[in-house]
């Protein structure tokens, strides 16, 4: 027989064991819910465009002579106090008032009660919502500023930097710096070399396109002896040169071009003819020694798999500021490291550093001449011909706004899409209130008066 002592335990021990059986679990339903509750909530999509004037006219094949540039930031808030920050560049400020206009029309107010953790879901529902008018062109630009400020709030409310976020296993990149600079005499095209060497770059890229090739030529010789010399006196290897054409030569051109540019050690020759010539890719793959990027201008990470499978590129150029944000950049990446084709990048470098931190495939990172040093608290330092990764959560780029607003785009008032209530729908006041701040479309209310 048990004791009462034992017999009263027993029972307590049965009741407990009762209890938790009787207790129904949870259903992924309500799971689902809970991990809703516990994720932090965007409310709020403040947009931004200002017009950059550049310290000096810049010149391309592409662009012409560019004295300024289009800057569109996204800030996206979350009910959990973390800001995340999202921006494009865009020479001569061209269509970046529409990119701006996109986002607050349509793509920013998708976002608000969205969890920034969940960044595929968001690109996607971004996607899904411009599929009926297409998702390249200044729909990929629209995105690519929201995509990169979602990532960037996701790494804050995880407390980590973004390359520690995406898995990268080195804290700093390879750069080359890249000029702008195809009308720039040749004696200043040896003094801005000279200065890029003195901030630490030991990579270089020019300018190529003008309208006579022997011009080229010539400006290519001269920087590669430079180069060379340079590296003599300090007693190190041959510094990497690369040239950039913007896609200025017909394939016939580009032929004859990648034949003289043999004999003067090019790294690399990017773009020299448009990115959608696919079959002209084939052919000079087929045809020069050297290597040959391409992929900047596209907007779609299936435009850079059909350049990769089908045009034979030796380097895979990919902008994350083109191609609809980070998360399609990193799928692109890592499509050509399948294949084995290393990837440079073109476009916003702080943004750039933390991405190819994360590849293993990445060849040197592009540091473009449209730096953002004096309206930014983190600018860029190069130590060595590289750069390195901070460990400040996000991305780490924080505008100076005030030091911005005098480069406000007047044709563009900064304006904020909406705000959710805590963890619920919009209230009719705030649904009023959004539409108020929403700019009015002249079109609707042409077709409005009308009827």
């Amino acid at each position: 027989r048990k004791r009462p002592s034992q017999l009263s335990s027993s029972n307590t021990k049965d009741m407990s064991i009762t209890n938790r059986a009787s207790a129904s679990p949870r259903t992924p339903v309500q799971i689902r819910k809970q991990a809703a509750r516990d994720e932090p909530l965007i409310n709020s999509v403040t947009v931004d465009h200002f017009n950059v004037p550049t310290p000096t006219a810049l010149t391309d094949s592409m662009h012409g002579e560019i004295r300024s540039f289009g800057l569109v930031i996204a800030r996206i808030k979350a009910d959990s106090g973390e800001e995340g920050v999202g921006y494009i560049t865009i020479p001569n400020n061209v269509a970046a008032g529409a990119v701006a206009s996109l986002i607050t029309r349509d793509l920013g107010p998708s976002l608000i009660g969205q969890s920034p953790e969940r960044t595929e879901l968001i690109w996607n529902q971004m996607a899904k919502l411009m599929r009926s008018i297409g998702r390249s062109g200044l729909v990929s630009r629209a995105m690519s500023v929201l995509d990169i400020a979602v990532w960037d709030l996701k790494a804050k409310v995880y407390k980590k930097p973004l390359w520690r976020l995406l898995g990268a296993s080195k804290d700093s990149v390879k750069v080359v710096a890249a000029g702008v600079d195809l009308m720039l005499p040749l004696k200043d095209l040896i003094r801005q070399t000279e200065k890029f060497l003195t901030d630490g770059f030991l990579a270089i890229k020019i300018k190529v396109g003008r309208r006579e090739m022997k011009e080229d030529i010539q400006r290519v010789r001269a920087v590669r002896a430079f180069l060379d010399n340079y590296a003599f006196e300090i007693g190190g290897q041959r510094l990497p040169l690369m040239v950039s054409a913007d896609g200025e030569w017909s394939l016939p051109q580009a032929v004859k071009a990648l034949a003289l540019l043999e004999k003067h050690s090019i790294e690399w020759v990017e773009m020299p003819i448009m990115s959608d010539d696919v079959n002209g890719y084939k052919k000079l793959y087929n045809t020069s020694i050297i290597a040959v990027a391409a992929g900047s201008t596209v907007t779609t990470e299936q435009e850079v798999m059909h350049l990769i499978c089908e045009g034979k590129l030796s380097i895979a150029q990919i902008g994350v500021n083109n191609i609809g944000g980070i998360t399609p950049f990193m799928k692109a990446a890592r499509l050509a490291e399948i294949h084995k084709i290393p990837v440079t990048t073109q476009g916003p470098h702080d943004i750039h550093f933390h991405l190819v931190a994360a590849l293993d495939n990445a060849t040197f990172c592009e540091v473009s001449e449209f730096r953002l040093n004096e309206f930014i608290d983190l600018p860029l330092t190069i130590v060595n011909g590289k750069a390195k990764l901070s460990d400040v959560p996000g991305h780490g780029v924080r505008f100076d706004f005030k030091a911005l607003e005098k480069h406000r785009d007047s044709t563009n008032v900064k304006t904020t899409t909406a705000q959710r209530s805590s963890r619920g729908k919009l209230t009719m006041e705030e649904a009023t209130a959004m539409t108020k701040k929403l700019p009015k479309d002249p079109w609707d209310m042409k077709m409005r008066d009308n009827v």
